[in-house]
């Protein structure tokens, strides 16, 4: 299937006639030509070599030591795997499974942060203060001083109050 895929995207380069099919057209028919035959031989020609030097190999009969592995392993496959005859509740082995669920303790750590976080809802972010000294806007050394502070519109707050998802995703 991927090399008829392959030569059909070269089939409207193999069937061109404008300007430059003169190199394109013998170009692409090799293409098309080489994947044909490369498929051809993967699937035929391979396995058939394949099955003509395989099978000399595996004239000679299976060898002592072969039917014993055999033999060893089938036993082994029948061994129970339960080999301390302990057998648990289902209860237990709920309890196990939900305290070894990776899946869910994450989902339980989402929530504890989502509810700590709700207390920190109504924080404002720290005032950030800026100074430069230097020649900032002419020859002369200038002093520069900034003060900003950033505050969100109160219904902001409110949503990451109320909201169940963690606060850094508000979207409510």
């Amino acid at each position: 299937m991927t090399a008829f895929v392959a030569s059909l995207g070269f089939l409207p380069m193999a069937l061109s006639n404008g300007a430059g099919a003169e190199v394109q057209r013998p170009l692409a028919t090799v293409v098309i030509g080489g994947l044909m035959l490369a498929t051809l031989l993967t699937l035929f020609v391979l396995p058939v070599l394949y099955i003509l030097f395989e099978h000399k190999k595996t004239r000679h009969p299976m060898q002592p030591i072969n039917k014993i592995v055999t033999v060893l392993m089938v036993f082994t496959c029948l061994l129970p795997l339960n080999s301390s005859g302990q057998t648990i509740s289902l209860n237990a082995a709920i309890d196990t499974a939900l305290r070894n669920n990776t899946g869910l303790k994450n989902e339980q750590l989402k929530s504890e942060y989502a509810q700590k976080l709700k207390a920190a809802a109504w924080d404002i972010p720290a005032t950030e203060i800026s100074g430069e000294y230097g020649q900032i806007n002419s020859a002369l050394n200038d002093t520069k001083f900034g003060i900003a502070q950033t505050i969100n519109f109160p219904t902001v707050y409110s949503n990451k109050k109320t909201c169940k998802m963690p606060i850094t995703q508000v979207v409510c």
